[in-house]
């Protein structure tokens, strides 16, 4: 069935609708109908008289106290239904990055309960049941076939299904406030931010939407700097106690403070727990916390390899060697991409270190910042008898003593 007909708009629902009515429109709408007439009709779909495209146009009628419209009856079903409404708003042009992406996050959704033999399939496909038998059309993947519907491009629909399949009360936030529900960059910069935290991105949201922040970018950065210093007041009035010495092996992590492009996410300092300076690292009390034998294992980046020559003196340590940390995976980083870190080997006194064949390099992909590889530790426990502990720790070992805000960071990743 797909006839036109008069329709009572007291009988069409209109139900809960992806883009909702703008009054304005409505109006002006109306206005434009009581001269020339209503020049396109509504689409119905039965059964239920539910309203699948001219939402504006219904209204408008409602406002003009209509008792009937001309409407485009359908057959379709609940789905079909919603698919058939989120396609024509698709293709309208007034429609928000938001919004748009909020129709195809539930374009994809729904595609793929019409078409589960199509879920895994991006490109259109087609398959042969056997020789000399009729090939089976396997219906394109959701990308495909918005892309053809749409026209819009396959990176696009991927970027913005991501953007509209962000929780609700993120959405609810970002719509809040006109440049942000129609900037695709700052859109998905907060659905990555969605990803690790809903209630993070909310506040992000709204602190665009209230002017604290001009854009997601700057939201961002102000949330993990109100993060960080929730860390430091923790630090300053709970306390960290110092595990009780002599220690015969010690590993230090300092968290480095970068003055050059401080606010870039991809520095060391941007680590939530509070950074010191070169002057505050050297004031640590690692001298009386180590054995009058004893090794010390100080990271540090490339960055401040200078400076970690420097506290080791200023600890009471001679550096020896200097091992490198291949992480596999590039990174950031001044003049040239950072792709490793460092960890320099020092000593004081007559210390015990089992040596034989290790080298001065580890190869080990990078996992989650500030992690260091396992096969540091592994390395140290074979070449280095004695009681152990770890400054600025991320993580509990067996046979450790561990000091640092972040102690238990990485404890249930295992």
């Amino acid at each position: 069935m797909n006839e036109t007909s008069e329709l009572a708009v007291s009988r069409i629902v209109v139900g809960k609708r992806i883009r909702k009515a703008d009054p304005a429109k409505v109006a002006e709408l109306a206005a434009s109908i009581g001269e020339v007439g209503l020049l396109n009709p509504i689409t119905v779909a039965i059964p239920g008289n539910h309203l699948v495209a001219g939402l504006h146009r219904l209204e408008a009628a409602r406002s003009l106290g209509w008792k009937d419209i001309p409407a485009t009856v359908l057959v379709l079903n609940d789905d079909q239904r919603a698919l058939a409404e989120i396609d024509e708003n698709l293709i309208r042009n007034d429609l928000t990055v938001l919004q748009r992406s909020e129709h195809l996050a539930a374009r994809k959704a729904i595609y793929e309960r019409l078409h589960p033999e199509a879920k895994a399939h991006s490109p259109e496909k087609q398959s042969q049941r056997g020789a000399g038998k009729p090939r089976e059309i396997i219906s394109p993947g959701f990308t495909t076939d918005t892309h053809e519907k749409t026209k819009l491009s396959v990176r696009t629909i991927q970027h913005e299904v991501q953007i509209g399949s962000m929780p609700e009360a993120v959405r609810e936030a970002a719509a809040k406030t006109a440049s942000l529900a129609d900037s695709k960059t700052d859109l998905l910069l907060l659905s990555q931010v969605a990803k690790k935290d809903e209630g993070a991105a909310v506040r992000v949201a709204e602190m665009v939407a209230s002017g604290e922040a001009k854009s997601v970018k700057d939201a961002v950065q102000q949330e993990k700097r109100t993060a960080k210093a929730e860390v430091a007041r923790k630090i300053t009035e709970e306390g960290v106690a110092l595990p009780s010495g002599p220690f015969r092996v010690l590993v230090v992590d300092p968290p480095w403070k970068y003055d050059a492009r401080a606010e870039d996410d991809s520095h060391r300092a941007r680590n939530p727990y509070p950074d010191m300076t070169t002057e505050e690292i050297k004031r640590l009390p690692v001298a009386s916390l180590a054995h009058a034998d004893s090794v010390l294992w100080l990271w540090t980046t490339n960055a401040f390899l200078r400076d970690a020559f420097d506290i080791a003196h200023a600890w009471g340590f001679t550096p020896k060697t200097v091992l490198t940390w291949d992480k596999e995976i590039l990174g950031l980083g001044d003049w040239l991409r950072n792709v490793t870190e460092h960890c320099l080997l020092c000593v004081r006194g007559r210390p015990v270190v089992m040596l034989t064949n290790q080298t001065t390099m580890i190869r080990e992909r990078r996992r989650e910042h500030s992690r260091k590889p396992e096969a540091f530790y592994s390395m140290v426990e074979k070449l280095c008898p004695g009681n152990r502990v770890e400054l600025f720790a991320r993580a509990g070992r067996e046979g450790w003593s561990k000091w640092g805000a972040e102690s238990e960071k990485f404890d249930a990743a295992g």
